[in-house]
């Protein structure tokens, strides 16, 4: 999955952060994290939704471009941020 994000152009995808779950398990655990590995949309410091796709970076980008042009995930979730 690493390296297919590597390969997503920045023009497109400005920023991507890692957190590893083994260090950051409260983090893992506010997103309810309950499978690896698990991408998230944030916009403006807020989580705006999960992220679903193969570890292909062309299956990836076309997935944050259906994430940020689809409405934000249920207020349940929407008040996380990071």
């Amino acid at each position: 999955m690493l390296r297919a994000l590597a390969e997503l152009s920045a023009e497109r995808v400005p920023t991507i952060l890692v957190a590893d779950v083994g260090e950051s398990p409260g983090l893992a655990a506010d997103l309810e994290v309950y499978h690896l590995p698990a991408l998230f949309l944030f916009r403006d410091g807020a989580l705006h939704r999960p992220i679903e796709a193969p570890p292909r970076a062309p299956a990836l980008l076309a997935a944050v471009v259906a994430a940020r042009e689809a409405p934000p995930i249920d207020e349940d979730m929407s008040h996380k941020t990071c």
